[in-house]
């Protein structure tokens, strides 16, 4: 399904929202692009509060025990994981065993934890798209891999996203016709921040206590943007992601307006005047507008 503009909330990789009951202002939150990278989303179904993350293998533990601790008191909570394909060269397997380690063996006590749904692994994976001698994309982790035959068909994901309705609970996937403000700054913290050092895990983007859009000052490293400029769709892609062959269409384009960014604001400090969070508010157009001091 196409998940409409207004009431939405989108999260990005590395990113975190909350929504600690059932709102009239927040009908659907969820996320996609989700091929290596894992959706994870917590639910409690006595008050409808909801807690969904896009985990890509760094701060996994420190997120996941930020979230929970939302769900103190709760008798039970229902889990919601999407993403981590089988991909060749296992990648995915390895943010996939540590999460499931942690919800089995780490978290005990209450709440309980459900699995409601578990779209992962092989069971998330098909054999689709056929490669015969030298892949476009310049991935040598793969290419080791193909060597082995002269034609195999890759694996690619069968679902990457999420989106879970607040009211009835009921989850599937979808499509974003907007992903919620300044996406490409945030595409940016994604590309390029440094999270050594967080101590409770990814920023928390929406926080219903609030009711706004919050994005969190971060700097970046000097970027060569000429280089970056000038690279092909495949080379950007094998640049900055560790499977390019099953990122969605569209992917380069996005990294290619992140970097765009960096033409007017070339560190964190111009982003960011006085270093300030950038929050906004949505509008019944669905548009998020600034937050006036």
């Amino acid at each position: 399904s196409t998940q409409s503009t207004w009431g939405s909330v989108f999260v990005h990789q590395g990113e975190v929202a909350i929504i600690d009951t059932v709102s009239e202002t927040v009908l659907a939150v969820g996320s996609a692009d989700a091929t290596t990278t894992l959706i994870l989303c917590l639910r409690n179904p006595a008050n409808g509060a909801v807690a969904l993350t896009h985990l890509d293998g760094s701060l996994t533990q420190e997120t996941l025990c930020t979230i929970l601790k939302r769900f103190d008191g709760a008798e039970q909570v229902a889990v919601y994981l999407v993403g981590c394909f089988a991909d060749e060269i296992g990648i995915a397997a390895n943010l996939l065993d540590e999460v499931m380690r942690w919800l089995v063996d780490t978290h005990s006590g209450a709440p309980q934890l459900k699995l409601e749904l578990a779209c992962v692994g092989p069971t998330n994976t098909r054999r689709a798209r056929k490669a015969s001698g030298a892949l476009s994309y310049e991935n040598p982790n793969l290419a080791k891999v193909l060597r082995t035959s002269a034609s195999v068909k890759l694996a690619a994901p069968c679902a990457t996203s999420l989106v879970l309705f607040m009211q009835s609970g009921d989850c599937k996937r979808a499509t974003f016709s907007e992903r919620g403000p300044a996406f490409p700054l945030r595409c940016l913290r994604c590309m390029t921040d440094d999270r050594e050092g967080r101590m409770f895990g990814y920023p928390i983007v929406y926080d219903s206590v609030r009711g706004c859009f919050v994005i969190e000052p971060f700097s970046y490293p000097s970027i060569d943007l000429e280089r970056f400029s000038n690279l092909s769709d495949s080379q950007l892609l094998a640049a900055f992601s560790v499977a390019p062959e099953a990122e969605p269409r569209g992917h380069s384009e996005q990294l290619r307006q992140a970097l765009a960014l960096l033409k007017d604001h070339s560190n964190g400090a111009e982003a960011f005047p006085n270093n300030r969070e950038l929050v906004f508010q949505q509008m019944p157009d669905g548009s998020w507008q600034p937050v006036n001091d």
